[in-house]
C-alpha cells in the first residue's frame, strides 16, 4: 500500500502543478466574474487536488494488481509514505490546536442580549434561518463567527457600544453572510485538503485565492442587502486600525484579506448593476472544462510513467536467445518494479534464455528455478495453481523468479550504499540463498566460488548494460 500511495503522490506533484498552470491561466477571466462564482470555481479547482491523487491510485493500483503483496517497498516508497504521514500528523495536531482555540474562545464570551433584534432582523434580510448567538469578548479583537452546528457572533469587548449602529449593521451583516454561504463547513473542507496535500505549493496558492474570494463574496451580499457601500468601507477600516492576530484560524471575520483590495471592489462593485449571486451556468461551464483540462493533466502526468513501464531492454548486446523473451521479461519486470535489463542478466546467466534449461541439482526454467524454492515463492504469494512443470512456462518461470530477485533486491538496498552494489548482492543471495549472503555481507561467512563468480558477473554485465558491446558476451 504505501508503494502505491507513494507513487499516487509523486505524480500529483506534476499534475498539480499543471492545475496551478491552469488556474493562473484562467485567472483574467475569474478576475471579472463576481466574487460568489470565483469561489465556486476555485473551490472546484481545489477539490481537484485530491481527486487527481485518487484517480492516479486507481492506476497505480490497476497497473500493479499483479505485484506481490508480501514483497517488501523500496526504500524511496518508506521515505514518501513516512514524510507524508508524518506531515499529515503535524497538520492535523495543529488544526486540532486551532480548534481547541475557538472552544477556548466561545468560552469567553459575553451575552449581547440588547442587540438580539437587531442581529434578528438583519438575519432574515439575509436568509439566514439559524439561531444564532452574538457576544462580545475581551480576548477577540476583531468580529469573527465561530461554530458550524451552533454558529456564534463574537464582538471586539466595548465594540457593540463605541461603534456607530450602521457601521455595526454592516458588521454583523458580513458575519452572517459567512453563516448564509455556509464558509465555516467549506473551509473545514479546505482545511481537509491542505492537510492530506500539505506538501504541494498549488494547494496553499489555491487556498489563498479561496479566502480572498470568500471575503469577497461575503462583501458583495452586505452590499447588495445593505445598499451602502461607503457605509461599510468605513466600517472595515476602523475594524482593521484595531485589528490583531487571534488564534481563530478556522473562524471566519470582516477584516480578513487585503483591505485596500477589497474596499476597492465594494466602491467598484457599487457603481455598477447589481448581479446575480449565483451564476451557476457560468460556474458549471468553467469546471466543466477544468474538469477535462484536469482529466488531461492526468493523462499526461501518467503516460511517461506508462512508457518506461512498458519500455524495453536497453542491453544492444543481449543474445538474440533471451532478446526474444523481452516482452515477457519487461511484463515481469513491470509487475514486480525491477529494471528489465537486471532479469535479463539473470536470464542470461542462468539459462541464456532456454526455457527448458535444467541443472544437474534440478534448477529449471529460465530463471533455473529449484522446485522447492518455487514451492515456496507460489506458497508465499497465495499462488493455487502452481505445479513443478509449470517451470518450463517462460512466462511463469520469470514471474516467480523476479518476485524472487526483488525481495533480494529490496533487502540488500537496505544495507549497502550504492544500487550497483545492491544489484551485486541481490545476485549473491539469487545464486547462493539470502542467508549465506547476508552472512557474508557482515563478514561472517564466505561466499563459495560459483557464488562469487556469479556476484563478479553480474556486476560487470549490470555496468556494460549501456554499453555497446560486453567484455563477457561475445
Amino acid at each position: 500500500m504505501s508503494v502505491i500511495l507513494s507513487q499516487a503522490l509523486i505524480r500529483f506533484l506534476i499534475q498539480g502543478i499543471g492545475l496551478g498552470l491552469l488556474v493562473l491561466v484562467l485567472r483574467p477571466a475569474l478576475r471579472r466574474m463576481d466574487a460568489s462564482t470565483r469561489f465556486a470555481i476555485l473551490f472546484a479547482a481545489l477539490l481537484c487536488a485530491p481527486a487527481l491523487v485518487l484517480w492516479n491510485l486507481g492506476q497505480v493500483a490497476t497497473a500493479g494488481a499483479g505485484t506481490a503483496p508480501l514483497a517488501p517497498p523500496p526504500r524511496w516508497a518508506d521515505l514518501v509514505f513516512h514524510g507524508w504521514l508524518l506531515g499529515v500528523a503535524l497538520s492535523s495536531f495543529r488544526t486540532g490546536f486551532e480548534l481547541r482555540g475557538l472552544q477556548q474562545l466561545r468560552a469567553t464570551g459575553l451575552p449581547l442580549r440588547s442587540l438580539h433584534a437587531r442581529l434578528s432582523t438583519l438575519a432574515q434580510r439575509l436568509g439566514v434561518r439559524r439561531t444564532v448567538a452574538l457576544v462580545e469578548s475581551p480576548v477577540v479583537t476583531a468580529p469573527i463567527v465561530i461554530g458550524w452546528l451552533r454558529p456564534m457572533i463574537m464582538l471586539p469587548l466595548g465594540l457593540a457600544t463605541s461603534m456607530p449602529a450602521a457601521w455595526l449593521d454592516a458588521i454583523l451583516a458580513h458575519e452572517l453572510a459567512h453563516l448564509r454561504r455556509h464558509d465555516l463547513a467549506l473551509r473545514m473542507l479546505q482545511r481537509g485538503v491542505e492537510i492530506l496535500l500539505f506538501f504541494h505549493p498549488v494547494v496553499w496558492w489555491l487556498g489563498r485565492q479561496l479566502d480572498e474570494a470568500r471575503e469577497e463574496a461575503c462583501d458583495d451580499v452586505v452590499v447588495d442587502t445593505l445598499r451602502d457601500p461607503l457605509t461599510y468601507a468605513r466600517a472595515l477600516t476602523e475594524l482593521e486600525a484595531m485589528r490583531h492576530p487571534t488564534r481563530a484560524a478556522l473562524a471566519a471575520g470582516a477584516t480578513e484579506g487585503q483591505l485596500m483590495h477589497r474596499i476597492q471592489h465594494i466602491l467598484h462593485r457599487s457603481k455598477n448593476t447589481p448581479r446575480p449571486n449565483h451564476r451557476w451556468w457560468q460556474a458549471l461551464t468553467v469546471v466543466a472544462t477544468m474538469s477535462v483540462a484536469g482529466y488531461a493533466v492526468a493523462r499526461v502526468a501518467e503516460e511517461p510513467a506508462n512508457e518506461s513501464d512498458q519500455a524495453g531492454m536497453a542491453i544492444r548486446w543481449m543474445p538474440e536467445a533471451v532478446a526474444a523473451h523481452e516482452d515477457a521479461i519487461v511484463e515481469a519486470a513491470g509487475r514486480h518494479e525491477l529494471d528489465p535489463d537486471l532479469v535479463a542478466i539473470v536470464v542470461l546467466l542462468e539459462s541464456r534464455g532456454n526455457p527448458k534449461a535444467k541443472s544437474p541439482t534440478g534448477a529449471r526454467g529460465l530463471m533455473q528455478l529449484m522446485p522447492k524454492t518455487a514451492a515456496t515463492i507460489a506458497s508465499e504469494r497465495g499462488l493455487t495453481d502452481h505445479t513443478p512443470e509449470r517451470l518450463d512456462e517462460p512466462t511463469y518461470n520469470l514471474d516467480l523468479g523476479t518476485w524472487y530477485l526483488a525481495q533480494q533486491l529490496n533487502r540488500f538496498e537496505k544495507l549497502v550504499d550504492t544500487e550497483a552494489e545492491a544489484v551485486a548482492w541481490a545476485a549473491a543471495a539469487y545464486n547462493g540463498g539470502p542467508g549465506v549472503a547476508a552472512a557474508a555481507l557482515r563478514g561472517e561467512a564466505e561466499l563459495s566460488e560459483e557464488t562469487t563468480r556469479y556476484q563478479a558477473m553480474t556486476r560487470t554485465l549490470w555496468a556494460e548494460r549501456r554499453a555497446a558491446k560486453s567484455s563477457l558476451v561475445k
